[in-house]
């Protein structure tokens, strides 16, 4: 009876060690950005920042912008004019629409990708890349934008 404790629990661990910190697929990255443009078009701070990796968040809002949330999102979200081709930062509280134009590793199962987003401010509209990534975190695979890439 014993054995058959011990077989049982080492199964039950072997089965949850593997199954978490996985790579994440496409479908996960889609349904994270999802998420992440209802919260940026309804100018909800929190929920954005949500969407944040910790690390990444803990080493720009923290340290760096001292808790700025504001500045933080705003800068997360610069890119390119559509109209200048300039790098511009846009107020994100302005941002009427958003939608996602293309992401990077479509085709396989990965732990990160580029998410090119396109937004309509009332003025202009802003070309943005945003780097997902996957991170083991405690029992499960996390998702979080890290920076802007452009």
């Amino acid at each position: 009876m014993k054995r058959m404790k011990s077989i049982v629990i080492f199964f039950f661990i072997s089965v949850n060690t593997f199954s978490f910190g996985q790579l994440r697929t496409i479908e996960d990255a889609r349904k994270f950005t999802g998420t992440f443009i209802d919260a940026v078009v309804k100018h909800n701070e929190d929920e954005i920042l949500k969407h944040i990796d910790a690390d990444y968040k803990k080493g720009q809002l923290g340290k760096l912008l001292k808790g700025n949330k504001n500045q933080f999102i705003n800068e997360l979200l610069s890119g390119f004019s559509d109209q200048s081709e300039d790098y511009i930062t846009i107020d994100y509280k302005t941002i009427t629409e958003m939608k996602v134009t293309s992401i990077g590793n479509e085709e396989s199962s990965t732990d990160s990708w580029e998410v090119n987003f396109q937004l309509k401010i009332p003025e202009n509209t802003i070309n943005v890349s945003i780097l997902l990534i996957a991170k083991k975190r405690a029992r499960k695979t996390k998702l979080g934008f890290v920076g802007g890439i452009g």
